[in-house]
């Protein structure tokens, strides 16, 4: 259970979410989210919202492909912006311009440094016909 556990971690990681985050999309509390990733059991009906959710398959995150997983790309562009007033302006003009923004921040690797980011889709270009 530790690997699927660390992989729990590492796709609510490179997905920029906190455990509180991550919760709130797969309808678990942040401590039990905490308690997956230190490699407490699993049911297999969270695993597939956990894999649902990223946009992966179910071996992801069971950790048959570690090597292999990427997020499917869910933004027609990402920003690398370091400063905060910086980055709360792109996202205050992207918004007034039709755009879907958001904002999150990914590991650099090793150590406690992270890159933070600004997400856009322009709406008018991804909008739903299917109904």
């Amino acid at each position: 259970m530790i690997a699927i556990g660390k992989n729990i971690k590492r796709i609510r990681e490179s997905m920029g979410l906190s455990q509180e985050a991550f919760g709130l999309l797969i309808g678990k509390s942040s401590s039990q989210v905490s308690s997956y990733e230190k490699g407490s059991e699993v049911l297999s009906s969270t695993i597939y919202k956990i894999a649902e959710v990223a946009g992966v398959d179910f071996n992801t995150v069971m950790g048959d492909e570690p090597e292999k997983w990427e997020p499917e790309p869910k933004w027609d562009a990402e920003l690398r912006i370091y400063n905060m007033d910086d980055r709360l302006e792109v996202i205050r003009i992207l918004a007034k311009n039709g755009y879907d923004v958001g904002q999150n921040k990914r590991p650099k690797g090793k150590g406690n440094a992270v890159d933070y980011f600004v997400h856009a889709k322009d709406l008018a270009t991804n909008a739903d016909t299917s109904k």
